[in-house]
């Protein structure tokens, strides 16, 4: 742990990153209390994948946050955070989704999506700025 670095802006996209999750959550919730009986089981099964998708870029985003956050702390070296942070920024896993179906996702979904893409480029930034 001989090389550590503090990045202050870790703390304001660990923030923004948590308070996006939770709205991600809540929107979850919302889907699975409200009744979706007008919703065909292909359009149902799209929004699932989507808000699945959803949920894995938060993940790996949240994950080479929390790396970072602990080269922050002195936890570990800022060299072992990008490493191991660095895989979970992976272009392939934020792959923009296929148009294959003709499925208008709900607005409130379709927000979530387009802030976790500029989170993902936001920290994509952050990564490039610290190595």
């Amino acid at each position: 742990m001989s090389e550590t670095a503090s990045f202050p802006f870790i703390d304001k996209t660990y923030q923004d990153a948590m308070e996006l999750l939770t709205d991600a959550r809540n929107f979850v919730a919302h889907q699975r209390s409200s009744s979706n009986d007008n919703i065909g089981t292909l359009d149902s099964l799209f929004i699932t994948l989507e808000t699945s998708r959803l949920v894995s870029h938060l993940t790996n985003v949240m994950t080479w946050i929390m790396w970072h956050k602990a080269a922050n702390n002195g936890e570990i070296s800022s060299g072992e955070a990008q490493k191991n942070g660095e895989m979970h920024l992976d272009k392939d896993i934020f792959a923009k989704r296929q148009d294959v179906f003709d499925i208008d996702l709900p607005k409130v979904l379709e927000k979530l999506i387009g802030r976790s893409h500029l989170l993902h480029d936001r920290v994509s930034r952050l990564s490039q700025m610290v190595h």
